[in-house]
């Protein structure tokens, strides 16, 4: 795989470098002009062979790229060969030998695409995510991203935290780049010209745009290691989210304590609720008995106040814990996401704080030397809302949610 992605670089680098100043390379398709941006990607790309046009003779620029074709576009210039035979002896296209073999190497994820419907359109974003982990996971790419590297993304703030981290290696490595109005336009479809685009960049560094001619380590987004999930020995801490967690999530036998308007702030010194009915401060629940593991949820209602507050508050709370259960693992664990309805009805409760206040978290969880537990994105659609029909106000979880949750930790994710 190797010396097919060196034998890739020297042909497209012997294709720029073999046309005579002044001379004219066709691509050979009549629907692409010269003096189009594409132009130069399409044509070492279809001289190349890795790209072909219509038997119409046209090339079709404009038209919708597929997941099928973007695979397969990949995995001839980075991946393996293609499988002969797909594991379940099923083909359903004449893709499946594409998809496995990204499927076998961590470019795709199992059950990300559904390989009897490989001809939909792609968008950016799962390009994206496909493109990264190609770079990461297949090329072992080892050179960093800027920590700024998006900050000329005006769309930002509204990519899906699935897709974050991808827009920054793809953007940042200038294997994409952005609208004219400064936005990335995730959700919109890659067009064929753009995936020849991308493709040329992904094999000629000389053709990469934006921030850097390197390609960057793709980092995946952090998630706890695998693990025993004992309920008997773990303690949740939380408000009214917490509560619904124990009374729908299954778990009875973990210990609980709860209390609804519960924020960072209070939990220090007011008391809160325990499935018997009692109250007790964290403090003196902390002495009691020994815990394996502690998850911390507070965070729905304090999305109004000051962000930098609330990190302070919330280490003074990691800390608390951390003396009183100095061997217990404890999961700084991620505000869940609030609906579209709720986010656009004003107040607090919007996406963007959510996603503010989580990156915080993640920064936290770092610095004390806690884990990350990414509940976020058991819930969050592609537009990182909670979907409607996940809740009953926006907020809180309807039952079976509860389950998925519990699902979720026993799986130890």
């Amino acid at each position: 795989m190797l010396m097919k992605r060196i034998l890739a670089t020297v042909i497209a680098a012997s294709l720029i470098a073999a046309s005579p100043a002044g001379a004219e390379v066709r691509a050979g398709f009549p629907d692409v002009a010269p003096d189009s941006w594409y132009y130069d990607a399409v044509t070492v790309l279809t001289e190349m062979k890795i790209i072909e046009g219509f038997p119409s003779g046209n090339f079709e620029p404009e038209q919708k790229l597929t997941v099928a074709q973007f695979i397969k576009l990949l995995n001839t210039v980075v991946l393996d060969e293609p499988e002969t035979e797909p594991p379940d002896s099923k083909y359903f296209g004449w893709a499946d030998g594409y998809y496995y073999a990204a499927l076998g190497c961590g470019v795709i994820a199992d059950g990300e695409f559904d390989v009897r419907n490989l001809d939909t359109a792609i968008t950016r974003y799962d390009m994206s995510l496909l493109l990264a982990r190609a770079v990461g996971g297949v090329l072992e790419a080892d050179t960093l991203i800027l920590p700024d590297v998006t900050d000329g993304i005006t769309d930002i703030a509204s990519v899906p935290a699935l897709y974050l981290d991808a827009v920054k290696v793809v953007y940042g490595a200038g294997l994409v780049s952005g609208y004219p109005n400064g936005s990335f336009g995730g959700d919109k479809t890659l067009s064929r010209a753009e995936g020849a685009t991308v493709i040329l960049r992904l094999i000629d560094p000389a053709e990469r745009t934006l921030i850097s001619r390197d390609l960057p380590e793709y980092q995946p987004p952090e998630t706890p290691a695998k693990r025993e999930f004992v309920p008997e020995d773990t303690l949740f801490i939380g408000d009214s989210l917490t509560h619904g967690l124990y009374l729908y999530g299954k778990m009875r036998t973990a210990n609980y304590l709860y209390s609804t308007g519960m924020t960072v702030f209070k939990a220090p010194t007011e008391s809160f609720t325990s499935p018997s009915g009692g109250s007790v401060t964290l403090a003196t629940a902390l002495k009691k008995r020994k815990y394996n593991a502690v998850y911390i949820l507070l965070g729905i209602n304090e999305l109004g106040s000051s962000l930098d507050k609330y990190a302070a508050a919330y280490k003074t709370l990691i800390e608390l814990v951390q003396k009183a259960q100095p061997d217990a693992e404890i999961y700084v664990t991620s505000i869940l996401p609030v609906s579209k309805a709720r986010s656009e009805n004003g107040g607090g409760h919007t996406r963007a704080r959510v996603l503010e206040h989580n990156e915080r978290l993640r920064g936290l969880a770092e610095q004390t030397g806690t884990v990350y537990a990414d509940v976020f994105s058991v819930f969050a659609d592609k537009e990182n809302y909670l979907p409607s029909s996940y809740t009953w106000d926006g907020v809180h979880l309807n039952t079976p949610q509860y389950v998925t949750w519990a699902e979720y930790l026993r799986a130890g994710d």
